[in-house]
């Protein structure tokens, strides 16, 4: 049996020794040799030949350019058709559209127009039979005109 005291002893010296190698190494910059080729042939196996990268992508653009070239360059149109096929079609639409509102317009406001008129007319034979002279006075031969109506 050894005694205690001679254990921890020989533990401390060697955590002594320890603390010293471990104060050296961090006192001293590690040390890095790099062997470029070897990381140059790691990097070429991952990395796509650029070749054949080139040939994949004119392959695609062959395919697409086939693809967009096999849409037909106009589709007959059969049966009903909503929309317009040319600008001549679109303009006349909105122009018989417009001349249209304008005439439903025109026609409107006439109307009210006319009914002004006559709710005018009834206020003043209503004002001349209450006072004609007035009314003679005011409205003139108008009054006189459409008091013979």
């Amino acid at each position: 049996m050894t005694d205690p005291f001679e254990e921890i002893t020989s533990l401390r010296k060697s955590h002594e020794e320890l603390k010293q190698l471990l104060q050296k190494s961090l006192n001293q910059p590690p040390r890095w040799t790099i062997d470029s080729k070897a990381i140059a042939e790691h990097l070429s196996q991952r990395v796509p030949n650029p070749v054949d990268t080139l040939e994949q992508i004119q392959l695609v653009e062959r395919n697409v350019r086939q693809t967009l070239n096999s849409f037909p360059k106009s589709i007959p149109i059969r049966g009903e058709f909503y929309g317009f096929t040319s600008k001549k079609t679109f303009f006349s639409y909105w122009g018989m559209l417009a001349v249209t509102m304008l005439v439903a317009f025109y026609f409107s406001f006439r109307a009210s127009d006319d009914e002004r008129l006559k709710e005018y007319k009834r206020l003043v034979e209503e004002f001349g039979s209450k006072n004609p002279k007035l009314a003679n006075k005011y409205f003139g031969s108008w009054y006189e005109r459409n008091l013979e109506q």
